[in-house]
C-alpha cells in the first residue's frame, strides 16, 4: 500500500473511510523492537491512550532540543543528533519533519510522515503512532517536560524502520545520524590525535562551523572490553556516551579569556560536575553581563551544561560534525561568507570484478600502479576568478545494499594531477606523469564517509576512490563540491 500510494493519498483514503492507519511494514510487535524489551512486556499505545487527558500533540508551541530525552533504548547518539536538527534553522528541521500534521479532529488519521537522506535522494518514511511503552508510559524517547507532546517519539520510530528496528538503533555514531537527517558532509575530528590545533583555535574552528549551521556532537569512549552501555566518571561525564554541542561562548574570569562549549547530554539529566558546570556557576561571582551570557538564572536539571574548551578536549575522545555547506569544514573556515554558490557533482558507482577488473585496490608507495585498477574519476579546474585557487570539496561514502548504520570496509580516496590538462586513466604506463595532491585520509577508515578539502591550481585532476582490501566489492557514491563550474566525469 505504502509503495504503490502516497502518504497524502494514504491519508486521504483513512480519513474517507474513518479509519486509522496501521503498519504492516513496520508491525506492533517484537519484530521492530529492541531484542532486550520481550513483546509480553511491551503495550503498543497510540498516544491517544498514553496522554491522560487524552489529548495529545505533534509540536506543542515549537521544536526545541529539550523535546528528546532518551529512554530504554541505547541510541543516545541518534538523540543527540535529532536534539540539534530540532533547535537549527526551520527549513532544516521541515525537510525532515513536513509541517501540517496533527491529532487534531478531521486531520488525524494515526499515519505520519518523516524524510530521511539516503545516498543522494530523500526518502520518505510511513509510520503509523503505535509506540512501544510500559506501565510507566512511552518505553523510548518521549519528552518529560512535555508529555503530551509526540514529534520526537515519532521521528525516533520512523528512524528505526528506515534501518529496520528499534534494535538497529543500539549504538551509533552521531556524525552517521546527523548525515541522514541533512544529507551534508560528515567529519570526525580525533581529540587523541597528537595533531590537534591549540584549544583557543579549535574552540573558534567549532563556534564558526556552529555559526554557519554545522550540527556538533562529542563523543566518549568505553574502555575496551567493557560490557556496560555507559561507565560514570566521577566528573559526572559517561564513558560510551555521545553528547550535542549546542552553543558556544567567551567570558572574562579572573583577567583572562575563557572559551566555553554548551553541551547536552541526551538523557534530560546527567551532567558535568566541574569548573563551569550548573552548581558552579550557581555560586560563582560573575557580572550580570557575564550571568545574562550564560543564562545562569535560567539553568536547571535539564541535562546541559558549560564546560571550558580545555576540559572538553581532556573528556572527550571524538568530535563528530556534519556540514550544511563545505565553507563551514573545520580545515578552512572561510571569512568572506559572500561567495559563490557550491556546486556539486555525484557519481554512484562500486568496486566489481569487471573486465578490466575494478575490485578495490589498496595505495602501495613501493607499487603504485597496484591502485589503478579501481574506478577513475576527473574533474578539471578551470582558471579561477580574481586570481584566486579554487576550492573542491570531495566525499567518498560506502553505500549498501540494505540499508546499514554500520559500514563494512575500510575506504579511502586519493586525488592526483595529470601533467596534461586532458583527463586519461591512470595506468602504470603513465605513471610518471601523474602528481599525488592528497587523500581523503591518512589512514584506510572505517567509516561511511570520508571526505576532505583541497585548494586547487588549474589543471586536471584524477580520483581513485579505494578500499583495504584489493578483492572487496561495494558499491560508493563519490560526491564532488566545487566553487563555479567544475567539468568532470568518470575515466
Amino acid at each position: 500500500m505504502i509503495n504503490k500510494m502516497s502518504f497524502s493519498d494514504i491519508k486521504a483514503e483513512l480519513l474517507q473511510k474513518g479509519a486509522l492507519f496501521v503498519d504492516n511494514d513496520f508491525p506492533a510487535n517484537s519484530q521492530s523492537l529492541c531484542k532486550h524489551h520481550r513483546q509480553d512486556q511491551v503495550i503498543w499505545k497510540r498516544p491517544a491512550m498514553i496522554v491522560k487527558s487524552g489529548n495529545p500533540h505533534f509540536v506543542v508551541k515549537s521544536s526545541s532540543r529539550f523535546d528528546f530525552d532518551q529512554g530504554a533504548l541505547g541510541d543516545c547518539w541518534f538523540i543527540a543528533a535529532a536534539a540539534t536538527l530540532a533547535s537549527s534553522p526551520q527549513d532544516n528541521f521541515r525537510k525532515v519533519v513536513p509541517v501540517n500534521q496533527s491529532f487534531d479532529d478531521g486531520s488525524y488519521a494515526g499515519i505520519f510522515l518523516f524524510r530521511f537522506w539516503s545516498y543522494g535522494a530523500w526518502r520518505d518514511v510511513v509510520i503509523d503512532d503505535y509506540l512501544p511503552c510500559n506501565e510507566a508510559g512511552l518505553l523510548y524517547c518521549r519528552n518529560r517536560e512535555e508529555p503530551n507532546e509526540f514529534w520526537a517519539a515519532l521521528l525516533e520510530k520512523a528512524f528505526a524502520k528506515f534501518y529496520g528496528s528499534y534494535q538497529r538503533l543500539e549504538g551509533g555514531f552521531i556524525h552517521y545520524a546527523l548525515l541522514t537527517l541533512t544529507g551534508g558532509i560528515t567529519e570526525v575530528v580525533d581529540l587523541d590525535s597528537t595533531s590537534l590545533p591549540s584549544p583557543h583555535r579549535l574552540y573558534h574552528m567549532l563556534a564558526r562551523s556552529h555559526a554557519m549551521n554545522a550540527f556538533i556532537g562529542g563523543a566518549i569512549f568505553k574502555p575496551k572490553g567493557s560490557g556496560a552501555r555507559e561507565i560514570k566518571k566521577k566528573n559526572g561525564l559517561f564513558m560510551g556516551h555521545a553528547y550535542s554541542v549546542t552553543g558556544f561562548q567567551q567570558v572574562m574570569f579572573e583577567s583572562q579569556t575563557v572559551y566555553l562549549l554548551r553541551v547536552r547530554n541526551p538523557w534530560g539529566k546527567g551532567e558535568w560536575r566541574g569548573m563551569w558546570s550548573d552548581r558552579w556557576l550557581q555560586r560563582a561571582h560573575f557580572s550580570e553581563e557575564q550571568r545574562r551570557l550564560l543564562n545562569v538564572k535560567g539553568l536547571r536539571h535539564d541535562g546541559e551544561f558549560w564546560i571550558s574548551i580545555e576540559d572538553f578536549m581532556e573528556n572527550f575522545n571524538q568530535i563528530q560534525m556534519c556540514h550544511l555547506e563545505p565553507d563551514s569544514m573545520l580545515s578552512e573556515v572561510v571569512s568572506d561568507m559572500k561567495q559563490d554558490d557550491w556546486k556539486l557533482v555525484s557519481y554512484h558507482d562500486s568496486w566489481t570484478e569487471t573486465d578490466p577488473p575494478q575490485t578495490g585496490c589498496c595505495f602501495s608507495s613501493t607499487n603504485l600502479a597496484s591502485q589503478f585498477p579501481n574506478p577513475q574519476f576527473y574533474f578539471l579546474v578551470k582558471q579561477p576568478t580574481q586570481g584566486r585557487s579554487a576550492t573542491v570539496v570531495i566525499s567518498l561514502m560506502e553505500k549498501e545494499v540494505r540499508q546499514s548504520l554500520q559500514p563494512q570496509i575500510y575506504i579511502n580516496f586519493f586525488l592526483y594531477k595529470l601533467q596534461s590538462h586532458l583527463p586519461e586513466r591512470i595506468t602504470h604506463n603513465i605513471g610518471h606523469r601523474v602528481k599525488l595532491v592528497g587523500r581523503g585520509s591518512k589512514q584506510y577508515a572505517f567509516f561511511k564517509e570520508i571526505s576532505a578539502r583541497f585548494t586547487l591550481d588549474p589543471g586536471c585532476y584524477i580520483i581513485v576512490p579505494e578500499t583495504f582490501r584489493d578483492d572487496a566489492e561495494a558499491n560508493f557514491l563519490l560526491r564532488i563540491f566545487s566553487k563555479g563550474t567544475v567539468e568532470s566525469g568518470k575515466i
